[in-house]
């Protein structure tokens, strides 16, 4: 009896699937895992890194990789022929799942999103597999879509998003949780009895935002009031970060320690990635949610996260946006307000359990 498990390469796919499967070593799940997704992937480097992570895993675990492509929705002939090239490789894909869920004696397929997974699906359909589904953004990808009609079960963050879902939270890591002893005090000692902003933002994508909140700090009167920590950053600015006192750097940071610079915070100032959101609603952390335009979903998600929680959110396609956001700077920084830590409705337990009872 084996459980499968496709999700594609993106950071909201992939982590909240190792969250899943560290949980699943702590409980001491023995049933085998394999977990399928494309060659030279963010999937596949993280499954081999979960094993040197856990060398001693409770379950046999196993990595296999198919053929998949995306959909693009452009007209242009370039567009045309590549979805017509990726639709030979998702029947290829489609084809190598058939083997891999028979080799593998495949119990139940459990599907987080993205293209690598479609082949997998309907590849489980086939073969009359249970298929479970879990969607954490508002507006469900394509491949979840067409997953939750041949879907047993359907988990979603929030209600309304899949017709006849179970409203269940966004898969965390105990790391994200619990997080680091050792930074977390080291970071509250730095703070003092100021404010905390935590900034996140991890491409060159984020650089007018970087530069905004560096233009703050380096303007407001206010700013004294508040340290300032940058989460992920990729740039290269390293001669205007060494001018900034009251600023503290972060690159590539571990789950770990993301979770102390979560809780440490009194307001976050993010993109409106679904993980880093949850991530910061767990801590229950204020934020002001500037969504990534070129996607979708983000400001989807950010406008859910101001109805549900209050958080603000500010459109970088506006040219007021610097002026928006230094306004609500100087209007937080003159009152303090930490926050503790939210209760976590986990759903791992709940999926967990789900798994099980196909199993």
């Amino acid at each position: 009896m084996t459980i499968v498990m496709a999700w594609w390469w993106s950071w909201g796919h992939c982590y909240p699937i190792r969250a899943l499967l560290h949980y699943a070593h702590s409980i001491g799940y023995a049933w085998p895992i394999t977990w399928i997704g494309t060659r030279k992937s963010m999937e596949e480097t993280l499954a081999w890194k979960l094993i040197d992570e856990l060398p001693t895993l409770s379950f046999p675990f196993s990595f296999y990789t198919i053929s998949a492509g995306k959909w693009r929705r452009e007209k242009s002939l370039t567009a045309i022929i590549k979805n017509l090239r990726d639709l030979v490789l998702c029947s290829v894909g489609i084809i190598q799942s058939l083997v891999y869920l028979w080799r593998c004696h495949a119990t139940v397929v459990f599907c987080k999103g993205g293209f690598v997974a479609l082949p997998v699906v309907i590849a489980a359909r086939i073969l009359r597999r249970p298929i479970i589904v879990h969607e954490s953004d508002v507006s469900p990808w394509l491949v979840n879509r067409i997953a939750a009609r041949l879907a047993n079960i359907i988990f979603c963050w929030f209600p309304d998003v899949i017709p006849n879902s179970i409203v269940t939270w966004q898969i965390l890591s105990t790391e994200i949780i619990n997080g680091d002893s050792k930074i977390k005090k080291t970071i509250t000692d730095w703070i003092g009895k100021r404010q905390c902003i935590l900034v996140m933002g991890w491409s060159l994508g984020a650089m007018s935002l970087y530069d905004a909140i560096y233009d703050y700090i380096m303007t407001s009167k206010h700013s004294n009031r508040c340290r300032c920590i940058v989460g992920w950053t990729l740039t290269t600015n390293t001669e205007r970060r060494q001018t900034i006192s009251n600023v503290r750097f972060f690159s590539s940071c571990s789950q770990a320690i993301m979770g102390s610079l979560y809780a440490c915070a009194d307001l976050a100032i993010m993109r409106a990635w679904t993980t880093s959101l949850a991530e910061a609603q767990l801590h229950h952390v204020p934020k002001i949610i500037l969504p990534l335009l070129i996607t979708h979903d983000q400001e989807r998600n950010a406008q859910r996260y101001h109805k549900t929680y209050g958080d603000i959110v500010i459109l970088q396609n506006n040219d007021s946006w610097i002026q928006d956001l230094t306004h609500i700077l100087d209007s937080w920084t003159q009152k303090k307000q930490h926050t503790d830590h939210n209760t976590y409705d986990d759903p791992r337990s709940r999926i967990r359990d789900t798994l099980v009872t196909y199993t």
